[in-house]
């Protein structure tokens, strides 16, 4: 199932079938799980606003109409979950102590899984200190950023996500 294109498998999960929601689920993973938490730059609450994301979409998804790809309608929901979670719980920042867990818990999970472990140290201190630098970045930027660069998406699909002009 997962070899069907976006379009077919919202048909089949409009018709009830969890699975073809399971290979929309699997497929756009990634990469909502980015753009929230290029918003909320916090792992745990991005993975929150993920799953709220796909609650929403599951809802909503009777009234879907295709008017452009359906990874952009979900990236939006993902993007209006991220940005309503971050203005419930108020704070625009990550605490140092915030920052200090992820970074022990990438080097811990780096540690484990490295054939030496200064190799995989080095990359979870360069991974820690690219997410500080995403996230650092103005919010619009910083979206925008996540879609092109990390996600591979093209001018258009980006604009689409964001609901922003191309140029």
């Amino acid at each position: 199932m997962s070899d069907l294109p976006d379009d077919r498998l919202v048909e089949l999960t409009q018709q009830n079938n969890l699975l073809a929601f399971e290979a929309l689920m699997r497929r756009h993973n990634r990469r909502l799980f980015r753009v929230a938490r290029s918003v909320l730059r916090d792992t745990q609450s991005a993975e929150d606003a993920v799953q709220e994301t796909y609650l929403r979409a599951y809802t909503k998804l009777a009234g879907y109409e295709p008017m452009g790809k359906f990874a952009a309608w979900l990236t939006r929901i993902a993007l209006n979950e991220a940005l309503m979670m971050r203005r419930r719980t108020r704070g625009d920042t990550v605490s140092f102590e915030q920052a200090g867990n992820e970074a022990s818990i990438a080097e811990e999970a780096a540690a484990r899984e490295a054939p030496t472990a200064e190799q995989f140290l080095e990359a979870a201190h360069a991974r820690v200190l690219l997410e500080h630098a995403i996230d650092a970045l103005p919010e619009n930027f910083r979206m925008v950023f996540v879609l092109r660069v990390v996600q591979g998406l093209d001018v258009r699909e980006t604009a689409e996500s964001l609901e922003i002009n191309p140029t």
